[in-house]
C-alpha cells in the first residue's frame, strides 16, 4: 500500500524491525532480545510504515495456529512497535489494516496477537476481541490473546 510519496507501508527484512522492537518492546535490553521465534520462517512477513526512508512503525506476521480457535489458517501479529514520537497518529492502524489485507490475500482467515494490557483498546478499535484469560509475560507484564476474523 502506498499512501503517497512521503508516507507508505512496505515489506522489510526482519533486521529492520530490530531498532523499534528494542526501543519500544525491550527498552534497556540488547538486540538479541528482539529475535523472535519464527522471524525467519519462509511464510513470515515483516511490515513497516515509512516516512520517506525512516521507519516509524513495524509489525511481524507469522503463520501460527491458535488452538483455542476453530477458524484456520491463522496468522499471528507479533512485535508491533511504533516510535514513541509518532504514537497516536494512526500509523499502527494503517500498518495493521494493510497487513490484514495482505493476510487475507494470502488465504488467512483469522489474525491473532498476544496484546499487552495497555494495547488492548488499540486492538479492539481494529476489530480484535479478547479470548481467554489474561496471562503474565515475565518482565513485560499482563497480556491478552486477541483475535480478529478476517472474513468479517
Amino acid at each position: 500500500m502506498s499512501t503517497n510519496d512521503r508516507f507508505h507501508v512496505d515489506l522489510i527484512p526482519v533486521e529492520d524491525t530490530y531498532p523499534l522492537r528494542l526501543l519500544v518492546l525491550r527498552p534497556g535490553g540488547v538486540v538479541a532480545d528482539c529475535y523472535f521465534e519464527g522471524d525467519r520462517d519462509f511464510d513470515t512477513f515483516h511490515s513497516a510504515f515509512f516516512e520517506g526512508k525512516q521507519i516509524l512503525s513495524v509489525a511481524s506476521f507469522l503463520h501460527r495456529t491458535l488452538p483455542e480457535i476453530a477458524v484456520q489458517p491463522a496468522i499471528q501479529l507479533r512485535g508491533m512497535a511504533t516510535h514513541p514520537d509518532y504514537r497516536q497518529q494512526g500509523l499502527g492502524k494503517i500498518l495493521v489494516e494493510d497487513s490484514v489485507r495482505r493476510s487475507t490475500e494470502l488465504g488467512y482467515r483469522v489474525m491473532w496477537c498476544n496484546a499487552r494490557e495497555i494495547a488492548v483498546p488499540f486492538y479492539e478499535k481494529l476489530g480484535f476481541k479478547i479470548t481467554g484469560q489474561p496471562f503474565e509475560v515475565p518482565k513485560i507484564g499482563r497480556h491478552y490473546v486477541m483475535v480478529k476474523n478476517l472474513n468479517a
